[in-house]
This record gives structure tokens, C-alpha cells and sequence, in this order.
């Protein structure tokens, strides 16, 4: 009882400092002004005529747009254009185990499921947020990206599959698992930022690269690209704020209690 209460205490002070992180997202979301891109460029042209060089600019900005780009990334799994896309696959499996019968006090054998990330892969590439006043160069390196779900795939292991397991332009090299009989199959993911979609991003736009561009702050300013709308996201942070303090004040007592009755039975 005691280690467990100690565990659960320690899972609160996680989940507040969890909640800490969402407030301050919710904050600086709710509260920054949308900049549209015409100014955002006349703001650093001012900054760059007042110093008479580049490189002085940097604001942190809400921008809401459209997502376009020249040269797209094609996913792997999906085979979508996108500027952003995240994968990973994970095989499932059944694993033997024993556990003691409390009744009987036999050891019987058991099965599990299990599962393992077998690959993974992340690519993104710079874009721009278009809005009817212009658009604004965006580098998503770094950002915390919060993108569409296109796959959700799970393949059953068949022997006919051979030593390779090809989905869309992924293909995975099965050699390591081809004498692995406890394979259940395989679990593909896929999240990717597709072009022409609308487009939410909070981050610092400078000038110090030689062109405007928003990107992850040198500092510790939040740097967010997501899908979703301005009132999506505050309603999700919101949300995610009151079950994290309901869920920390709840693990933190029940910890201290553990951790008091289990003191008690050790005296």
C-alpha cells in the first residue's frame, strides 16, 4: 500500500504540472490577436526601415489560414500530399505467460496481448498560410502538431504475405518476425497536415533567417499548427484543464491515504 500510494502521488504531481501546460496554452490562445499576413509584413518592413537592416523583427503571432505549398511531401502510408505527416506501425502479438490460481494455488498458463513499434517516421516541410490579404511562411520544425488521423489500419498476419509488408508507398521488412508464430498482424497509423485545409498556428515570426518566417521561439514561447479551429482548441484545452485537477486532487488523496495506512500497518 505504501509504494502505491506513493505512485499515485507521483502521478499527481505529473498530471498538475500537466495542467500548468494546458493553462498556459489556453492562455496564450485565447488572448493573442489574429495577424493577418498583410500585417505581419508591414510590421517587420517598419522594424526593417527603422533599423535599415533584416534580421531585428520578431512577434509572436496567431495566424489563421489555408495551407499551401509548391513542393508537397506524399505520405507513406496514405499516398496523400500533405506539408506534415506522422507514421507508425505496430505489431500485435500474443504472449504466454503463467499466474498462480489464488484458489487452487496451480500456476496456469495465460495469454496476452501485446504490442511493439516496428517503425516509425516523421517528415514535415515549409509551407505558407494563405489568408485573403496575402500569405505567411510558415517552418513547422519543432511545432507541436496536431494533425488528421488518414490511417487506421490494422493487417492480419497471413504466411502468404511473404518477407515484405507493403501499404500504400511504405514497405516493411518482415525478416525479423518471419519465425515470430505468436504475430497477431500489423497495425498501421498515419497523421498528415493536407494541403488547402484551414490552418491554426501560434508561434514567433522573424526575420532573422533573411525572410519572414514563423518558427519554433529560441525561447520557451508555445509554437502550435493545428487542424483545428481557434474555439475547437480552447474548448479541448478547457476541458483538459478540469479532468487533470479533478484527476490530481483525486490520485494525491488516495495516495496519502495508501501512504498513511500503509505506515500504520508497518508500526
Amino acid at each position: 500500500m505504501y509504494i502505491v500510494g506513493i505512485i499515485l502521488v507521483v502521478i499527481a504531481g505529473i498530471m498538475f504540472f500537466a495542467r500548468r501546460s494546458q493553462q498556459g496554452k489556453l492562455t496564450e490562445v485565447k488572448f493573442r490577436q489574429t495577424t493577418s499576413a498583410a500585417e505581419l509584413d508591414d510590421l517587420a518592413k517598419a522594424v526593417q526601415s527603422g533599423t535599415g537592416t533584416t534580421g531585428a523583427f520578431r512577434r509572436d503571432v496567431e495566424l489563421k489560414g489555408s495551407i499551401q505549398c509548391d513542393t508537397p511531401l506524399i505520405s507513406e502510408v496514405a499516398n496523400l500530399p500533405c506539408v506534415y505527416y506522422s507514421m507508425y506501425v505496430t505489431r500485435e502479438y500474443d504472449e504466454l505467460y503463467t499466474e498462480t490460481n489464488p484458489d487452487t494455488k496451480q500456476q496456469e498458463r495465460k495469454t496476452r496481448r501485446k504490442s511493439e513499434t516496428v517503425a516509425s517516421n516523421t517528415r514535415s516541410t515549409d509551407f505558407w498560410v494563405t489568408d485573403a490579404s496575402g500569405r505567411v511562411l510558415v517552418k513547422p520544425q519543432g511545432a507541436n502538431v496536431e494533425a488528421e488521423q488518414v490511417v487506421d489500419r490494422f493487417e492480419p498476419w497471413k504466411p502468404t504475405i511473404g518477407t515484405q509488408l507493403s501499404v500504400g508507398n511504405f514497405s516493411f521488412d518482415l525478416g525479423a518476425f518471419l519465425n515470430s508464430v505468436n504475430t497477431v498482424g500489423y497495425h498501421f497509423h498515419e497523421n498528415i497536415l493536407p494541403l488547402n485545409r484551414a490552418v491554426y498556428v501560434l508561434g514567433e515570426a522573424s526575420d532573422t533567417s533573411g525572410q519572414l518566417a514563423v518558427a519554433k521561439s529560441k525561447e520557451k514561447g508555445p509554437f502550435l499548427i493545428s487542424l483545428k479551429s481557434e474555439e475547437e482548441i480552447v474548448k479541448a484545452a478547457s476541458g483538459a484543464i478540469q479532468w487533470l485537477m479533478y484527476g490530481a486532487i483525486g490520485l494525491a488523496l488516495a495516495g496519502v491515504a495508501l501512504i498513511v495506512i500503509g505506515l500504520i500497518l508497518i508500526r
